[in-house]
């Protein structure tokens, strides 16, 4: 699997809550609909370690390889989601990521100690 990272910022003057209200609403809905696309998930950042943000949204489209997001993004769905997006965000950045996950060491056991009567405390 492969996902498409797609970040993006507002223009100023954009009244957030009715971007919020047409990407949610409307652009979400149809790009769901592009063939291939096996996961979707919208992020609108909440904020960054290092002060202000460097993007206002950063969203993940799922495909089984980058050949097949390419075709993807070629069908008539994706390029009218797209096109219909383009004129309302700025600075849109699209990445493809190659996840390779790394095992977390275990966390250690907690000891549980014992009371009169055996009752954990």
């Amino acid at each position: 699997m492969v996902k498409l990272v797609a970040m993006f910022n507002l223009p100023p003057g954009t009244d957030e809550a009715e971007f919020e209200k047409y990407f949610v609403k409307k652009h979400a809905r149809d790009a769901a609909k592009i063939p291939g696309l096996r996961r979707y998930v919208i992020g609108k950042v909440a904020g960054s370690p290092a002060g202000e943000p460097a993007w206002y949204r950063v969203n993940e489209l799922w495909f089984d390889s980058v050949k097949a997001a390419l075709k993807a993004f070629s069908s008539q769905v994706a390029v009218e989601a797209t096109n219909d997006l383009m004129p309302r965000v700025k600075d849109f950045t699209p990445v493809f990521i190659k996840d390779q996950e790394v095992k977390l060491p275990a966390s250690p056991k907690k000891k549980t100690v014992r009371g009169k009567g055996g009752k954990k405390r």
